[in-house]
Parts: C-alpha cells; sequence; structure tokens
C-alpha cells in the first residue's frame, strides 16, 4: 500500500503504557529517514510498544505493511514466529523474575507459546494466581492494574 503524506501530517507509530506505569517522557532517539528507510519497526524488533511519532518532513510517498497482514504473517510464518520467539526470551532474561533461569529453559517456554488475538476492551483476566498464563504482547497494547491487595482464597 502506497501512502502519500503531506508535510507537518503526524503519523502516530506506536505508543503503550508497560504495566500501567507512567513516567516522564524522554527523547531516546531521533533520526531522520529517507529513501529505502524502514520506521515504525521498532516496536516488533524490540518486542515492546513503543511511545514514538514520525512526522513528514516534506510531502513523502511510504509503503505500508497494515497491522492485519502482520497477524496475518505472525499466524502463518515460521519464520517470523521464531524471531518473534527470540524477541520474547530476551525480553523474559531481562524481567527480574527470569533473570536466573537458564537459556534453554526460555526456549522451551516459548515453544509453549501460541498465537491469540485478544479483541479490544475484553478483559483478560481479574485475579493473578498460580494458573494464570503469562503474556507476551506482540502488536497492540494492554492496560495492566495490580492492585495492592491479596484475594483470599
Amino acid at each position: 500500500e502506497i501512502l502519500e503524506v503531506e508535510a507537518s501530517k503526524k503519523y502516530e507509530v506506536g505508543k503503550s503504557h508497560r504495566r500501567a506505569s507512567v513516567r516522564k517522557s524522554e527523547i531516546l532517539e531521533v533520526f531522520i529517514a529517507g529513501p529505502n528507510d524502514l520506521f515504525g519497526e521498532m516496536s516488533l524488533l524490540a518486542g515492546v510498544s513503543l511511545r514514538a511519532e514520525a512526522t513528514a518532513m516534506e510531502p513523502t510517498k511510504v509503503l505500508r505493511i497494515p497491522n492485519s497482514a502482520m497477524h496475518r504473517l505472525l499466524a502463518s510464518s515460521t519464520a517470523l514466529q521464531e524471531k518473534v520467539a527470540a524477541m520474547a526470551i530476551k525480553n523474559f532474561q531481562e524481567e527480574e523474575a527470569f533473570k536466573d533461569v537458564p537459556a534453554e529453559v526460555l526456549v522451551q517456554m516459548t515453544n509453549y507459546m501460541h498465537h491469540e488475538e485478544i479483541p479490544a476492551g475484553e478483559v483478560i483476566f481479574v485475579e493473578v494466581d498460580h494458573t494464570t498464563p503469562i503474556y507476551f504482547i506482540v502488536f497492540g497494547e494492554v492496560q495492566v492494574t495490580y492492585v495492592d491487595q491479596r484475594v483470599d482464597q
């Protein structure tokens, strides 16, 4: 799909509130993309959603891969699934709960992962206990609210 973007129009690349936490904005990187450059792929490559803004500096034509196409590819492409699994392993290693878990075990964990689509507004869980699955977000965002209260059994 080819889009023509007028200068001064803004195209939001992605947004997220990781674990529903709010931090002051800090600029991580600014770059000018030109012909043959990619942008918007960082969420997929990093395995996390990022708050980013892309603004056309002059009239620009881009090729865009729609989110729905990426979902279909993720469901059908073993190579893309392996890339996402590698990102999940990297993210698991950065989480405090999994820091000491051997890489081989993390690989085994990702073998149990499967592609699932959750519609907007669907409640994923209301309580967290030993039966709650672990989720790795590839696209979209989930608001997670932890309440400082234990559930009585």
